[in-house]
């Protein structure tokens, strides 16, 4: 896959985490605290910056109380 689709999906996976995190209502800290994932990173993620690994979107998804393939669907 090319870079510039695979930045496209990662930026894309950024804005559904945070639309996700938003709407339940919780800041980045809480999320990460939740989660069991540094701040930091949850930063990077909704701004497409990392690639993060299968069990790690599986427990973003528990922390946000969505199913996996909506922080992982790119329509």
């Amino acid at each position: 896959m090319a870079t510039r689709a695979k930045n496209k999906h990662f930026k894309r996976l950024g804005v559904n985490v945070k639309d996700a995190r938003t709407e339940l209502g919780i800041s980045q800290y809480k999320l990460a605290a939740i989660a069991d994932i540094d701040r930091s990173y949850i930063s990077q993620l909704e701004n497409g910056l990392v690639n993060p690994t299968f069990s790690l979107l599986l427990s973003l998804a528990k922390a946000l109380q969505v199913p996996v393939f909506t922080l992982i669907d790119t329509d």
